[in-house]
């Protein structure tokens, strides 16, 4: 605020800087308020002057001549106390729409606040997930085979109806027990495809984890009764005699006269061969 502008401040008559004041003429609130304070110091001074009336109309009726400034005065006191009154209300109303202001501004604030915080918190999580190895995600299959034995196989059928699926699971376990491959039953899950998506995979690998063991403790007892019957069988052919036979020697062919008697002599002789003997095989044990 210059000097310059307080010279024109002093200079202007009061009414026209109530109306000024009225019409929100200044937009500074420093300047506003040097206006008001003005103004008010020159109503100090009419009050003054107005109390001085005041005496002035005690002794009024003791006067012989009424005084023509007295009723001047009277009528510049009615005006200014009109100019007060609409300088009060508007005072009032300024004041509430101050108000309103400050708090919408507050308002305004605390909005402008908690979006800086919601996104100083998305940098820091975007900063941490930076930060932080690639892993990547585990997938299905990879959560499957984590699980799922080679001695078990999965069948699934997916039926979908309206928003909503039906997932029938068959397990297939690779043993020779009949009856247990008959007795395992179907694996349902049913649910939205979002639920689906959550719990689906947790759910069947922990149903197939729970077949492979069984169906592997039943695959090595299979193996050790299969390898125990090989090694039954072997053990029984390596033990089985072996049958033994004396060929006859074949006759010798015709010699001279001179070896006749030789030869009749060893015609005359039989060839002993004795029977074969067999012992009865021994068959395959029986373990189990």
């Amino acid at each position: 605020m210059t000097e310059e502008f307080k010279k024109t401040i002093d200079s202007t008559a009061v009414r026209t800087l109530v109306d000024q004041i009225l019409d929100d003429h200044y937009k500074d609130e420093i300047e506003k308020q040097y206006v008001v304070s003005i103004v008010k110091k020159r109503f100090t001074t009419i009050a003054e002057k107005l109390k001085e009336l005041e005496v002035l109309k005690a002794n009024k009726s003791k006067a012989n001549d009424v005084n023509p400034a007295y009723i001047e005065l009277e009528q510049n006191y009615a005006i200014l106390e009109t100019k007060f009154k609409e300088i009060d209300t508007a005072k009032t109303a300024i004041e509430t729409q101050l108000n309103e202001i400050l708090a919408e501004k507050e308002n305004v604030e605390s909005l402008v606040m908690d979006q800086e915080q919601k996104i100083l918190d998305l940098e820091e999580k975007l900063k941490e997930s930076s930060q932080q190895p690639n892993t990547g995600s585990v997938g299905f299959f990879d959560e499957l085979f984590r699980v799922l034995p080679d001695v078990v196989g999965v069948k699934m059928i997916i039926n979908k109806e309206g928003d909503k699926a039906l997932i029938t699971t068959y397990p297939e376990p690779k043993v020779n027990d009949t009856d247990f491959v008959a007795a395992l039953p179907p694996i349902l899950f049913e649910g939205t495809s979002q639920e689906l998506d959550s719990e689906f995979v947790p759910a069947l690998c922990k149903a197939m984890e729970s077949v492979g063991k069984v169906t592997l403790q039943i695959a090595d007892y299979e193996k050790s009764v299969s390898e125990a019957l090989a090694k039954s069988k072997m053990e029984a052919e390596k033990n089985k005699p072996k049958s033994t036979t004396k060929t006859p020697s074949k006759k010798k062919p015709d010699q001279p006269s001179m070896f006749k008697e030789e030869d009749e002599e060893s015609n005359s002789n039989e060839v002993e061969t004795s029977d074969e003997t067999e012992l009865p095989e021994t068959g395959d044990s029986e373990l189990f």
